[in-house]
């Protein structure tokens, strides 16, 4: 049962490896006070830790391109372009932080259709990674399937 779960586990490791390094090098940056060495907004330090956890999603993509499916493509695209985004929006962008810096109306309206943007895109993010979770999962029962009857088959003959 152990050495099961830990077969499990080393496997999810090993294909999701680079968006794991992206979440352990998020949190690095943030915990890093890089604001000492350079002058830093807050919130174009929270967009260095999401751009570095949206290229683990990129590597993530390129990595297992050839190997995955498509709705599964698809979504890695697609995860990678939504947080590589909200990383450079919020690095080029330091007056978002309304405690900062006193914004125009330009810059107020810009943050809350970002807010929007973003939220849209969040639930658009969840929903293709339903959709690939239950394109994977359908592809890999019916793989299983097919190996069962084949072995099946070579076993009465």
């Amino acid at each position: 049962m152990i050495s099961q779960l830990a077969r499990g586990l080393s496997a999810a490791i090993r294909k999701n490896f680079f968006v794991l390094i992206g979440c352990i090098t998020a949190p690095l940056c943030l915990s890093i006070p890089i604001q000492h060495y350079i002058t830093l907004g807050r919130y174009q330090h929270y967009g260095m830790a999401i751009f570095l956890f949206g290229m683990g999603y990129v590597m993530h993509t390129i990595w297992t391109w050839k190997h995955s499916f498509p709705a599964t493509r698809f979504s890695n695209c697609y995860a990678a372009l939504f947080f590589v985004s909200i990383g450079l929006i919020f690095y080029s962008c330091p007056w978002l932080d309304p405690v900062m810096s006193v914004m125009t109306e330009e810059q107020t309206a810009f943050r809350h259709y970002l807010i929007r943007g973003y939220f849209m895109g969040a639930l658009g993010l969840m929903l293709v990674w339903v959709i690939a979770a239950v394109e994977e999962r359908m592809r890999l029962h019916k793989l299983k399937t097919g190996a069962k009857t084949v072995s099946q088959v070579t076993q009465i003959d």
